[in-house]
């Protein structure tokens, strides 16, 4: 799964690109807004067209900070949104499935980032000939560092080759990703192996236990030991049969010990 933030002010093109991606995009994605749940409120409550004037877009930014800054609101709506979709989807779609989400606050795009982390794009339209509208959300947008910039002409065809590219983009990705994944096993699985021989030779020193992401050694006992392996103390090690143990252990013993 990924998370891909679009922002741009008014007009720049975010959802045209973003159905461009999805139309060559060879997995699933969607695309969703951190605003939607508020023009569902102002719409139902507080008597919305729907029709994006000025006034508009001054009033949804408004009431999106406001929520933001009583409970997170927006945030975590979307997020929640996330998770209870996320769940539903098979084991093979969850893989490489993609969440277009836009958002335009620099402090909340951030909220993403923190959140997925490395699975967190965030790209920035921009749309030279486009007035931007006159809202302290559409004014900051290029107040973040993006990971990607899109230039729209106005050409749709131009627009949509950029989308092929992201898409190029995103599925070489993948690919480094898997991997990253396949060679992280092969060395679990190489590790594990040289522990268990560690632990062979030396049974009445060493414990094994797997847990978490890989395998962990506990010493029990061993301090004494792991100090005379400091001094390489030589004699003393042979006295205990554990002339090799430095070597053997070097590999495997924290960079502080």
């Amino acid at each position: 799964m990924y998370v891909i933030i679009l922002n741009g002010s008014n007009s720049t093109g975010k959802d045209n690109f973003a159905n461009f991606f999805i139309k060559h995009y060879e997995f699933k994605a969607t695309n969703m807004s951190t605003i939607d749940r508020v023009k569902e409120i102002a719409s139902k409550y507080f008597g919305w067209n729907g029709k994006k004037t000025d006034e508009a877009r001054r009033f949804l930014a408004e009431m999106k900070r406001i929520w933001a800054e009583y409970n997170n609101g927006p945030f975590l709506y979307m997020t929640k949104k996330i998770r209870e979709h996320y769940s539903k989807l098979n084991k093979k779609d969850k893989r490489n499935f993609i969440y277009f989400i836009h958002c335009r606050e620099p402090e909340e795009i951030q909220k993403f980032k923190d959140k997925y982390k490395d699975k967190c794009l965030t790209v920035l339209l921009k749309r030279d000939d486009r007035v931007v509208a006159n809202n302290d959300a559409d004014k900051n947008v290029a107040n973040y560092n993006y990971d990607r910039i899109v230039m729209n002409d106005g050409s749709k065809i131009n627009l949509e080759l950029d989308a092929v590219r992201f898409v190029e983009d995103m599925r070489n990705m993948f690919k480094e990703n898997k991997k990253k994944l396949k060679d992280k096993k092969k060395n679990n699985d190489e590790l594990n192996d040289r522990i268990s021989r560690i632990r062979d030779k030396y049974p009445d020193l060493i414990t094994y236990s797997a847990g978490g992401e890989g395998p962990f050694i506990s010493l029990p006992g061993i301090n004494m030991n792991l100090e005379i392996c400091k001094r390489e103390n030589i004699e003393e090690l042979k006295k205990m049969g554990l002339e090799n143990f430095k070597e053997d252990m070097k590999w495997i013993l924290p960079k502080n010990k």
